[in-house]
């Protein structure tokens, strides 16, 4: 692992803490059950590399979809 790389568990935290979500959020928005998501915030699991790519995508569509309806 290179020094600057993040782990998926960083990577993760800044995604709920980049588009405002919480646990039971994303748990619902992805049907994950919330204990997974809340081992996953902590660090006691990691998510997939490619959930975890998945959810980068799928919030940043949803997110740019809600800027382009407000202008």
């Amino acid at each position: 692992m290179e020094v600057n790389e993040k782990t998926r568990t960083e990577r993760f935290n800044e995604l709920k803490k980049k588009y405002n979500l919480s646990n039971s959020a994303i748990a619902l928005r992805f049907g994950v059950s919330l204990r997974t998501v809340e081992a996953w915030a902590k660090g006691d699991r990691k998510p997939k590399e490619y959930t975890l790519a998945l959810m980068e995508s799928t919030l940043a569509h949803i997110h740019k979809e809600v800027d382009n309806a407000k202008n």
